[in-house]
């Protein structure tokens, strides 16, 4: 479904060189992280953690990873400890053993008890597709999960409105740039200043992945 959106989107087609570069403010937080890998159909998932305190996972959009968060981590991390997985199948992650919510949950159910072990269960936040993600992981995987924390995810018969999404192939300059900023519009952002380079640089750089 994931990938379907993507390329009805046109997203790939968005990417230059120059969106490529990874803008400070992602390598630093980064730097700070610790990295773990845990098994995930043919590869691993790729966690990041910061700071110590109770356990908080952070589930990403679609189409996403760890960066989505990027504005949120250092404050949280303050007297949590962050989780933050690429979900399988997005980002850095491998795809799970079956591309549905079962292999999804099963492997960030295995992930998050060979990091926290005893320390379980964890208190699960999501946007979007990660708001789904971590909800079917905590039916699926009750033992994991403390309270879940939903943001803005579909599925919970809330009204959709009217979404202006549209491909981007074949676009350039300007008139490329608007219609990049009008599909996270559409898709994730309400506020138009929250459409900047660093939101658009996320969107280019996780459709390559």
């Amino acid at each position: 479904m994931v990938r379907e959106t993507e390329r009805a989107i046109g997203m790939r087609e968005a990417t230059s060189s120059a969106a490529m570069d990874k803008p400070g403010e992602v390598t630093d937080l980064e730097a700070r992280a610790r990295r773990v890998e845990t098994p995930c159909g043919d590869g691993v998932i790729i966690w990041r953690i910061w700071g110590e305190g109770d356990p908080l996972v952070l589930g990403h959009g679609a189409q996403g990873d760890w960066t989505h968060w990027i504005r949120n981590i250092a404050a949280l991390a303050e007297d949590r400890m962050v989780i933050v997985p690429d979900i399988p199948g997005n980002g850095e992650s491998a795809m799970p053993p079956t591309a549905d919510h079962a292999g999804t949950s099963a492997m960030l159910a295995a992930g998050l008890k060979q990091i926290l072990g005893d320390r379980l269960p964890a208190d699960l936040m999501g946007f979007s597709f990660g708001g789904v993600c971590l909800c079917q992981l905590a039916g699926r995987h009750p033992e994991v999960a403390r309270r879940v924390i939903i943001i803005g995810s579909g599925g919970l018969d809330t009204p959709i409105g009217t979404l202006d999404i549209a491909s981007i192939r074949g676009l350039e300059g300007e008139v490329r740039q608007q219609r990049l900023k009008a599909n996270l519009l559409g898709l994730m952002l309400h506020n138009e200043d929250s459409v900047d380079d660093f939101a658009i640089w996320q969107l280019v750089t996780n459709s390559r992945k």
